[in-house]
């Protein structure tokens, strides 16, 4: 667990470093109704917005990697969603499921390596 907020802490298991410490966050929208997806948003905007200060402090980055929903009738959740997310002011770049499916298509191989991050 890193202790970012007094009152806040955050499981990050991997992280990379490119210039910035890169925090890679997965959030799974792949959920069966409107109102779990726009809750889920809505709580991953509070904790990027209550780590925004600490991370543009401390040069980190919040990787989002995204994944939809099977269900195509909550794709508008979903869109909404990404745009809560987006409004947030923290330092993050967006990766969505289809980013990285085009990516493989392309045989896209990333020239850095993962490290698996363990904080006590």
């Amino acid at each position: 667990m890193a202790q970012f907020h007094r009152n806040y802490q955050l499981k990050i298991d991997y992280a990379w470093k490119n210039g910035s410490l890169n925090l890679i966050k997965p959030i799974g929208f792949d959920l069966t109704d409107e109102n779990s997806i726009n809750v889920k948003a809505v709580h991953n905007y509070g904790f990027l917005n209550l780590l925004s200060d600490k991370a543009v402090k401390e040069n980190y980055r919040f990787d989002l990697l995204i994944s939809e929903p099977q269900n195509k009738k909550l794709f508008s959740a979903y869109e909404k969603a990404l745009k809560i997310l987006e409004a947030s002011d923290a330092p993050k770049k967006i990766i969505t499921e289809t980013v990285g499916k085009a990516l493989r298509s392309l045989n896209y191989r990333p020239s850095c390596k993962y490290q698996k991050l363990f904080y006590h």
